[in-house]
């Protein structure tokens, strides 16, 4: 009866010095992986320039007359990862006139939603 009764405190002990060593390591160094990935951030630039020269953008019929052209020059800044987006400004330059964008790309989906720069 004794032993049984040692081994079930030790074990009981051991099990609860592991569970708090996981919650203190866990605390010490929080998880921070997101969706978004550094080396994707190529994939999100050619997501958005085949996606905005497709016409896919949401006022595409009004963009293309502004700009003068269907198919205008795109100028790409830096890509960044801001939430689970990747954030992605570039220009468009055609004859009329130059307008700056920024796409904004869903990590996961891939989905594209644009913001007027100024």
């Amino acid at each position: 009866m004794k032993k049984t009764l040692l081994v079930t405190v030790l074990f009981c002990s051991l099990l609860t010095a592991g569970i708090t060593i996981v919650f203190i390591v866990h605390e010490t160094f929080p998880d921070t992986t997101s969706a978004c990935r550094p080396d994707f951030s190529r994939k999100a630039l050619l997501r958005v320039k085949d996606d905005y020269l497709r016409g896919r953008f949401p006022h595409w019929y009004r963009e293309k007359s502004t700009l003068g052209t269907m198919t205008p020059e795109l100028i790409f800044g830096e890509v960044t990862i801001e939430d689970d987006d990747y954030r992605v400004p570039f220009v468009a330059k055609g004859p009329i006139k130059t307008l700056s964008r920024i796409g904004f790309v869903d990590c996961v989906s891939m989905d594209v939603e644009y913001l007027a720069a100024k």
